[in-house]
């Protein structure tokens, strides 16, 4: 072969690599990918949000602009679908497909009359309706303001809401497909549930701690579930995610073994049903007594409860 046909040769094998790579990053900016993020600062046009520790957006900016018409407050949690490239700038503009809001902070009465007054908002009050609105902060301080319908929706949201919301993660997590950008999506339920449970994290204005007995085996029982599902398509899921969610599902059925022990010491009506749900995530992990006597943290004396439950007696 001529050299002239080896230049050639050459310039046809890097134009089409060229073509390739170019076609590969054309398809993944356009993918629809999410993040999860706080909002950090709300105007009327547009909200400031700050990626989560450990979100990859944040290799190219740790905050994001959002222009939407849609009413945010500062501290909310939300889920954010976008798609296309993210300028290496703080803040980035990005091109924004949906908004979902995941958890909210209740307002505190006091701060609100309290931003009134800076913002002048309250200026033609008297001193006295000023000490009576101050006095009524005093005695009801987690009080959402009636006038308020963003603080009214928050305020309406139910242990249901809750446990719907995660029943929602699961039905997700069940239709996804054996794909990269639904096996991220799953990462991102998975520790969205697992924060709930167990670091404090916050969903439809409620935490793990604030919920009923019932409510919180519910969700336990849903979330052993989203483990299982996301096992199924995705078994290597917890070897990419941060090392405090690799032992998340013992824990998830240590818990739920717990309250189930409690529950029915207390002689609570959803006892039976609490130890019914049990004997199926029992079978599924393939759980065995000696493994449940670990879980017996609380001590030797809470053995023989421990066992009936387990044995579903």
């Amino acid at each position: 072969m001529s050299g002239k046909k080896i230049v050639i040769s050459l310039i046809c094998i890097i134009s089409l690599i060229a073509l390739v790579i170019g076609i590969i990053y054309k398809t993944d900016i356009n993918k629809e990918r999410t993040f999860y993020a706080t909002v950090i600062e709300v105007s009327k046009e547009y909200i400031l949000v700050k990626p989560l520790p450990g979100e990859k957006i944040r290799k190219k900016a740790d905050m994001i602009i959002i222009h939407t018409n849609e009413t945010y407050k500062v501290d909310d949690s939300i889920l954010v679908y976008y798609k296309g490239e993210v300028p290496e700038v703080n803040p980035s503009p990005i091109n924004v497909l949906k908004i979902e809001l995941i958890g909210t902070k209740v307002p505190n009465k006091k701060d609100e009359i309290n931003e009134k007054e800076n913002n002048d908002e309250i200026v033609n009050n008297s001193s006295n309706d000023v000490n009576n609105k101050q006095d009524s902060v005093d005695n009801n301080d987690t009080t959402i303001n009636s006038n308020d319908s963003n603080n009214n929706e928050t305020n309406n949201y139910t242990e249901e809401d809750v446990i719907k919301y995660f029943d929602d993660r699961l039905n997700e997590v069940s239709n996804y497909e054996k794909t990269d950008s639904y096996k991220e999506k799953a990462k991102k339920i998975f520790t969205t549930t697992v924060d709930f449970l167990f670091y404090d994290g916050e969903i439809k204005g409620h935490t793990f701690k604030d919920l009923s007995s019932a409510a919180k085996l519910k969700i336990l029982n849903i979330a052993f579930n989203i483990d299982n599902k996301i096992n199924e398509k995705f078994p290597d899921y917890k070897n990419e995610l941060s090392s405090k969610y690799h032992d998340a599902k013992d824990r998830i059925v240590a818990k739920y073994l717990e309250l189930t022990v409690n529950v029915c010491a207390n002689h609570d009506e959803y006892c039976d049903k609490a130890k019914e749900v049990w004997g199926t995530i029992k079978e599924k992990a393939g759980i065995s007594w000696n493994t449940i006597k670990k879980y017996a943290s609380s001590g030797i004396s809470n053995i023989k409860e421990w066992y009936e439950v387990y044995s579903s007696k």
